[in-house]
């Protein structure tokens, strides 16, 4: 992606006094300059590797957008919150004053106990296996205030 302007080989060429341009001479400074070039090859290479991090913001649509282009997916889609329960327990767990019989041999919590999700990461089943890496990145991402949860479709 970043296409170099100039060469350091170049313009060590260029700075070389015109009586010293001999063959043996340039391919010292070469040689002399050869690190100077690997710094600069690895600087472009870490450059392609974090420009995504570097213009990553926690807007939804960006962070979709990442999302989609990490896993090689166009199916990954971010919903609003909403919230989540009450909650059912089965008849062999221990019931406290709070839950009310939603069944015979289930309980469920009142609706005080309900929780609001503030955003949905919606993945296929592809990708079922990389929950915890999705999760990462939208941990990394996201603002701290904000709560999510992942969904399979």
């Amino acid at each position: 992606m970043w296409k170099s302007q100039f060469s350091i080989n170049v313009i060590g060429h260029i700075l070389t006094p015109h009586r010293h341009r001999k063959p043996r001479f340039i391919a010292w400074v070469k040689v002399f300059l050869s690190y100077l070039v690997k710094v600069k090859e690895d600087l472009y290479l870490y450059w392609d590797k974090t420009i995504d991090d570097a213009s990553m913001t926690p807007q939804i649509i960006y962070l979709e957008r990442y999302l989609n282009f990490v896993f090689e997916q166009t199916t990954i889609f971010i919903n609003e919150g909403y919230t989540l329960g009450p909650w059912i327990f089965l008849d062999t767990e221990t019931p406290s004053p709070d839950f009310f019989m939603d069944e015979d041999d289930s309980f469920i919590f009142s609706f005080d106990d309900a929780i609001l999700v503030d955003f949905t990461v919606n993945i296929p089943a592809v990708i079922e296996g990389q929950t915890s890496r999705i999760a990462a990145i939208v941990h990394k991402y996201k603002l701290p205030s904000k709560s999510f949860i992942i969904q399979i479709f």
